[in-house]
């Protein structure tokens, strides 16, 4: 009886405690979803400053075995530069201001949808795939990809030029790659992500 009794408390404990965890998470992630559609462009543009900042400071201390002291400050202040006015501000311009605004005014009510309505509306998985065209084969390469490499120049002590030069010799790579990543993440970005989640998304998947 005592043991039965230990177990049951031992249990009722357990679910207790993930119970409080559920109810937290549930109100952190209410809360960030608030703030999220509220300020589009703020929390866009912190959630990419942020991560970009923190992936190369994982990249530094774990990957290239620096202590903390020894960061490369003005390296992670470029990373987070970088995050804050392209991945931040430029892409939210492309992806929450001239694509639903200007280009495909009919984007924010498919985002409205359900998961059932988005199926049934051809009109508007046709406009995900231009999304996803334009992305893939305006964006991306003409402006995503040069303005990485000349970030990637600056970082590394190379001229302008030079990241030029790199952009084009390894252009044809580079968009093997990003087609193959970004087309259907972004599929899956235009498709079910509302407006305000776009540049966060794209964010969060580039971290990986």
């Amino acid at each position: 009886a005592i043991l039965a009794s230990c177990v049951a408390a031992s249990t009722r404990q357990t679910y207790l405690q993930s119970r409080y965890w559920q109810m937290v998470f549930s109100r952190v992630l209410s809360t960030v979803t608030k703030f999220g559609s509220q300020h589009p462009f703020i929390f866009g543009v912190g959630f990419a400053a942020v991560k970009t900042s923190v992936s190369d400071l994982i990249a530094q201390t774990v990957f290239e075995g620096k202590r903390l002291e020894d960061v490369d400050r003005r390296r992670n202040l470029v990373f987070f530069t970088w995050g804050c006015l392209y991945l931040g501000g430029v892409q939210y311009f492309i992806y929450s201001f001239l694509f639903p605004r200007k280009l495909f005014p009919t984007i924010p009510a498919f985002a409205a949808k359900s998961f059932r309505d988005k199926l049934a509306d051809k009109a508007g998985q046709k406009i995900v795939v231009q999304q996803v065209c334009f992305d893939s084969f305006l964006h991306i390469p003409f402006v995503n990809v040069p303005a990485f490499y000349q970030v990637k120049a600056l970082i590394e002590g190379e001229t302008p030029w030079q990241g030029f030069q790199n952009s084009c010799q390894n252009w044809t790579e580079d968009m093997k790659v990003a087609i193959s990543i970004w087309g259907p993440t972004q599929a899956f970005n235009f498709s079910i992500c509302p407006i305000w989640m776009r540049v966060p998304w794209v964010a969060a998947v580039s971290f990986f």
